[in-house]
């Protein structure tokens, strides 16, 4: 009786509400396997977010491959002045094209080959001389620049995965909310119509008070249990078993990919550490903002009409001497840079280590938790068994028995609820690790 009134407030009756977790991690592969991968690729198709996180991602993917795959060649097309085709007042005008084949960022630099044709008026057919040019900057600085976009990929990366895991906690939460309160339901709704026929046979006014409690109770959880679940959409509310077997198995899956003792990693960590390399060769050139960077320019061509080959350097400058103070400041963002980086870092990787603890911690007291409340619903089976055969006896009224009865069921929801409690916090251990999960 101790835990009867506070119990009941929050739940009233939720007797066996689920199958073991090592029976459903059995069935992963059942037909309804498909349940909890059709609805969360909903949720995230019919996310803007995420929509527009999948798009920054393959924009950063492209702008690393301007430095991770210089190989990969570029080619344009490109016309005249006269137009690429033309006609007058007096007929064809000629036609006109020059393509260019190069590649950006191939040992700091880009290297050009050019070439083109034209088509005169009078059917004249003319190759242009080709030529085959590399240029860079005497200081191109794309060691800084590479590390720049690898960075920018992983914080796109970290972006869209951060919208993932949000989507399965949210997910998951609805699913074991449905579950828990689609049992709440059912069993306060029997409950209650139990208490409601003993509580008209009953005459004892001490008894007959501890039934009507019991019922406003039972009555209190039922209204809490039917907001509860209007508030779950119905894609979840209709489906939950199924989906609660795949979310057992998904996260049977995911814990596996967490190594004993793996250490905590993050996207945006490693993304910081790539910055933190950037700032570094940057900082390395502190002065560079003083100094001309100039273009330099190595050429090669064809002349066809002579048949005979010319080359060329150039050099080109542009330099600001007096600049309002844009080179100082430039100059103090390469030194400060490094120091603000691993700041962010330090701070990154305590935030990492703490959250990773506090789930953890959680965890262990809800383990604790469990294993309390389990001594609870044992010592309320054993008070519904003695009260059953006080009944059987003559010795014990019916109120009696079915009291008893209501609290082993509530001692066995709440034990329910922790299960509940222990699984979601395990689910949220997927945000502190970046790649040992396929969501």
């Amino acid at each position: 009786m101790r835990r009867t009134l506070l119990a009941l407030c929050g739940a009233c009756a939720l007797c066996l509400l689920s199958p073991s977790l090592a029976g459903a991690q059995e069935n992963m592969k059942t037909e309804a396997g498909g349940a909890w991968q059709k609805l969360y690729a909903r949720r995230l198709e019919s996310s803007a977010a995420y929509r527009e996180a999948r798009l920054s991602l393959k924009s950063a993917q492209i702008a690393l491959d301007q430095y991770a795959k210089p190989y990969l060649p570029l080619f344009s097309l490109s016309s005249g002045s006269g137009g690429a085709l033309s006609y007058t007042d007096k007929g064809f005008g000629g036609l006109g094209l020059s393509s260019t084949l190069g590649m950006e960022n191939l040992l700091g630099g880009n290297l050009s080959l050019k070439t083109g044709f034209s088509l005169s008026p009078l059917g004249d057919f003319t190759l242009s001389d080709p030529s085959l040019t590399y240029s860079r900057k005497l200081f191109p600085e794309s060691a800084a620049s590479r590390l720049d976009a690898e960075a920018a990929l992983l914080n796109a990366r970290s972006s869209l995965r951060t919208i993932e895991i949000n989507t399965v906690t949210s997910l998951a939460k609805e699913i074991l909310d449905a579950r828990y309160y689609g049992s709440l339901l059912e069993n306060n709704t029997k409950n209650l119509q139990v208490l409601e026929r003993v509580k008209t046979a009953t005459v004892d006014p001490t008894s007959l008070r501890e039934l009507e409690r019991r019922i406003l109770s039972a009555r209190k959880s039922l209204i809490a249990a039917n907001n509860a679940l209007e508030n779950i959409p119905a894609e979840v509310r209709d489906f939950a078993e199924p989906l609660y077997q795949d979310l057992l198995a998904l996260q049977a899956e995911w814990l596996g990919g967490i190594g004993e003792g793996k250490a905590a990693e993050s996207l945006s960590v490693l993304a910081l550490e790539r910055s933190l390399e950037a700032a570094e060769k940057r900082s390395d050139n502190a002065l560079l903002p003083y100094l001309p960077n100039p273009g330099l320019s190595a050429s090669i061509s064809y002349d066809i009409d002579k048949k005979a080959l010319g080359w060329g350097i150039s050099l080109s400058l542009s330099y600001d001497v007096l600049n309002k103070g844009k080179s100082a400041l430039e100059a103090e963002k390469r030194r400060e840079y490094p120091a603000i980086y691993e700041i962010k870092l330090a701070e990154a990787q305590k935030s990492l280590s703490k959250g990773l603890k506090d789930i953890q911690v959680a965890i262990g007291n809800l383990e604790l938790d469990g294993q309390i409340q389990a001594l609870d619903v044992d010592e309320a089976r054993e008070n519904a068994e003695k009260t059953q055969a006080l009944y059987s006896g003559g010795f014990s009224s019916e109120e009696n028995l079915v009291m008893a009865k209501i609290d082993l069921s509530v001692e066995e929801t709440a034990a329910e609820k922790i299960e509940y409690d222990i699984l979601s916090q395990k689910i949220g251990l997927i945000r502190y690790y970046a790649s040992a999960f396929e969501l």
